[in-house]
């Protein structure tokens, strides 16, 4: 698990949001857009586009990090492993008909 904060691209604010980070290797760290199939972006992604500097806690180590979603080629690399680690996300991606974003969060310079 991972607590990924994001600026609201509406209001601002800081908002935090518990994700599921199941492919992260060398201090990049995958997270996908599921919102369990639904046909809707989740609001996380939607404040990421806006803003892409976002920070990630994992085990209680805070991390200045810049989002961007995957290449069709990066998308295809990582997908089978998010799958492998969650099956569940092979399910979201029959329920809805949009392409479920993966974000690769990775350090900020």
């Amino acid at each position: 698990m991972v607590e990924l904060r994001t600026i609201g691209r509406s209001t601002g604010k800081q908002r935090s949001t518990m994700l599921n980070s199941p492919v992260h290797e060398a201090g990049r760290y995958c997270l996908d857009a599921s919102k369990g199939g639904d046909d809707r972006h989740p609001q996380w992604y939607l404040n990421l586009l806006a803003n892409p500097n976002v920070d990630l806690t994992v085990k209680d180590t805070t991390m200045p990090m810049r989002a961007r979603t995957a290449t069709p080629s990066e998308r295809a690399e990582l997908w089978p492993g998010i799958v492998k680690a969650y099956p569940g996300y092979a399910g979201y991606q029959r329920k809805t008909t949009r392409e479920i974003p993966v974000v690769i969060c990775e350090p900020r310079d």
